[in-house]
């Protein structure tokens, strides 16, 4: 029996969290069950309430916590404060440090997406060599209504405002999921538990607490008191939806697929482009989640440009996508697969094509957005217009997308290859500098230098596309209106 659980009064919140167990089927008798504890008081009210459950059910409880090395001394004082509460329980902890800043400048993506990677890995890892058949998570249901919104906001799909699952393979449950986070707080009052609090949750630079400290309380007060629960409700909605479509579109899946290798698919291009669009898009989808385990990183854009590459791009066309996916074109197929290295590094293998010179000219986008495929490169760029209060705080330019002021450009934008005596003024930099010695600097291959397009914006070049922008067109504080560009394909 855990110590200091006193299970002679059942709290109202012990009871509900048993009914979604049931309900959900996320438990068994006897099953062993490993928490993953951040010592917030999401996760440490699920542990109390697991251990109440314990004793019925006879279940094994273990608790995960890993120090992500964000917040240096915090985060080693919140590691101290789980294992020294799991030791007040009597219960086992598995905690490490993994260096996450490091691991998201390796990796790419948000330092979230790098810390929600790294969590799921180790609690994964622990959960297989230490026994446990159930990973318990303490997602609740405002946790879903700010994600729904979110992803609302970003224009998801219904796959991105089905919320947060009560239950996912392998082996992920979220017994909290129906509760409210007032419920979680009255649970931790009403028992006296110590929580450690995150200071990050309150920084409003970040998008999710932008959400949740101010719009969701504004349309709380102004449009809906109980907005949050109509989130879940549609979250809900949407969830047993997507589950009805995937059953309904599994055989279209099934016969796109030519041939199934390790870490690899080939998909038929001639019956994806046959599909109506909606279809489409969810073979593709779901091939790639078959690949990379996951959708996290994959957009619309991303799956967009794939159907592209099928309907419209050259004959052996190449997306390189989030995530290390790689998809060629090779004629009647279409190869999806995951590389172990940076797309970047890898070698060119590619068949031969024509890669003589292109122009191309790219209009004032008519509607948010637009896009355009160089069909003697095989790439892809899209063309969003943004306001500024569109754009997030921690958005930045990079190699692959670029952020202008669309005030200071001239339309039509021109589109073509690199060519001798170009010159622009990289960002960051003040004077021009030819762009061969740019590539120079950057260790750029000759071969890439002759397809690397550029944009220019009244003969001028604003983009050496997939490098660097012009630092004279720029974001600045008088900007309002944003030309947002993003090369897809590679």
């Amino acid at each position: 029996m855990p110590k200091n659980i006193n299970i002679s009064k059942p709290h109202p919140l012990i009871t509900a969290v048993a009914d979604a167990i049931v309900h959900e089927k996320m438990l068994q008798h006897g099953d062993r069950v490993l928490v993953g504890v951040s010592g917030g008081a999401d996760s440490v009210t699920l542990l109390h309430i697991l251990l109440h459950l314990s004793a019925g059910m006879a279940l094994g409880i273990g608790v995960a916590h890993l120090n992500h090395a964000l917040r240096g001394k915090e985060s080693d004082c919140d590691a101290a404060f789980v294992e020294s509460f799991a030791r007040q329980l009597g219960v086992p902890c598995f905690s490490t440090l993994q260096d996450v800043g490091l691991q998201r400048q390796k990796q790419g993506g948000s330092l979230e997406e790098a810390g929600r990677r790294a969590r799921y890995r180790f609690y994964a890892q622990t959960a297989k060599t230490e026994g446990f058949a159930k990973i318990a998570l303490g997602h609740h249901a405002d946790d879903t209504a700010e994600l729904v919104l979110m992803n609302m906001l970003r224009g998801a799909g219904p796959g991105g405002i089905a919320g947060i699952p009560p239950t996912r393979d392998p082996g992920i449950i979220r017994p909290l999921i129906h509760a409210r986070r007032h419920e979680i707080m009255a649970y931790i009052k009403d028992n006296n538990l110590a929580y450690v609090e995150d200071v990050s949750n309150r920084d409003m630079r970040f998008f999710r607490n932008r959400v949740r400290h101010e719009l969701i309380p504004a349309l709380r007060e102004t449009y809906n008191p109980k907005v949050t629960d109509a989130l879940v409700r549609m979250a809900s909605i949407s969830r047993t939806e997507e589950e009805w479509l995937d059953q309904i579109t599994g055989h279209m899946m099934a016969a796109a697929v030519l041939a199934k290798q390790e870490g690899g698919l080939t998909l038929s291009t001639a019956y994806l482009s046959r599909l109506h669009l909606a279809a489409a898009r969810r073979v593709v989808r779901n091939a790639l989640k078959t690949i990379k385990n996951d959708v996290n990183g994959i957009t619309l854009q991303h799956i967009d440009a794939v159907i592209d590459l099928v309907c419209m791009g050259p004959e052996h066309g190449e997306l390189h996508l989030t995530g290390q996916l790689r998809v060629r074109r090779r004629g009647p197929r279409l190869l999806i697969t995951k590389e172990k290295y940076p797309l970047r590094s890898l070698p060119r293998n590619r068949e031969p094509t024509e890669h003589g010179p292109f122009h191309y000219e790219i209009p004032r986008p008519a509607a948010r957005e637009a896009s355009i495929i160089i069909s003697e490169t095989g790439q892809k760029l899209t063309f969003s217009i943004l306001q500024r209060e569109d754009l997030s705080a921690k958005a930045m330019g990079g190699q692959t997308v670029a952020f202008f002021d669309m005030d200071q450009l001239g339309f039509p934008l021109a589109l073509r290859n690199y060519r001798t005596g170009d010159r622009f003024t990289p960002f960051g930099m003040q004077g021009s500098q030819k762009v061969k010695k740019f590539f120079i600097n950057a260790k750029i291959a000759r071969d890439q230098r002759k397809t690397c397009p550029i944009l220019l914006s009244r003969e001028r070049i604003i983009w050496v596309v997939g490098h660097r922008m012009d630092d004279c067109f720029k974001i600045g504080p008088a900007t309002r209106n944003i030309l947002k560009v993003q090369l897809l394909l590679a």
